[in-house]
């Protein structure tokens, strides 16, 4: 056989091998579209799906912890997107779970006294609100609210004294309780509680429950600068 014959026969053999290839590529290419390109823009028409059959994530980016490993462009809701924070915050930090105590029932009645429970202490910063409706056929009958450290009593310390509301039959506003408190509670053993009646009040009612809730919070304490005001204006101002 001569070297032209077999360079011919090379060639031909070479040739259907490209032909070959360049079916599979072909092929490849109508199945799967274009093919995706690193560190460059990359445009489709159309969704781009990646499917996982075996185990493990779909999709991993990793990315240097000062940068974020996606960006996105819309602001659009992504569903079935689980996220562990929002904004660095978790779910409980966002919606902090709220710890409830009631006294009385809707629309029950409210015998004269004290209606205090010892409850466990909190510890921490919190939102205490006190809360309820309540109902005198007395003008002058009084209800007062408390959460106390029970230590107050004996030593005198208004700090223990965590939030207060009273209220008169009578008075604008009188029938509703409504106050909010911010406080800081160290650890302690316990807490004090409740509402005490004072007056004629054999015929006092509740509208709604007498509520106490704590709620945690994550306050960002500031200071501004001192100022003062002219005691003229103090003289004049509205009482």
């Amino acid at each position: 056989m001569s070297i032209r014959r077999s360079l011919r026969a090379a060639l031909s053999v070479l040739g259907a091998a490209v032909v070959l290839v360049a079916g599979i590529d072909l092929a490849s290419y109508a199945a799967t579209g274009q093919t995706l390109i690193l560190h460059s823009v990359n445009v489709t028409t159309g969704t781009t799906t990646v499917e996982n059959t075996g185990p493990g994530p779909a999709l991993a980016l990793t990315t240097r912890k000062s940068s974020p490993p996606l960006s996105v462009t819309s602001g659009r809701l992504v569903k079935h997107l689980n996220a562990a924070k929002v904004g660095g915050r978790t779910a409980a930090q966002l919606e902090p779970r709220l710890v409830t105590y009631r006294v009385g029932t809707p629309g029950g009645p409210l015998s004269a006294g004290e209606h205090f429970l010892s409850v466990p202490a909190p510890q921490g910063s919190y939102r205490i609100t006190i809360s309820g409706l309540w109902q005198s056929s007395v003008t002058g009958d009084r209800i007062q609210c408390v959460v106390v450290d029970p230590e107050v009593y004996h030593d005198g310390d208004l700090a223990k004294v965590y939030a207060e509301v009273n209220a008169v039959e009578g008075d604008t506003n009188g029938q509703a309780l409504d106050q909010v408190q911010y406080v800081t509670i160290p650890k302690i053993a316990r807490l004090t509680l409740g509402c005490d009646t004072t007056g004629d009040v054999g015929a006092l009612r509740l509208g709604q429950p007498l509520t106490f809730t704590f709620a945690k919070i994550r306050p960002h304490v500031k200071h501004g600068r001192t100022a003062g005001v002219p005691r003229s204006f103090l003289a004049h101002a509205p009482r």
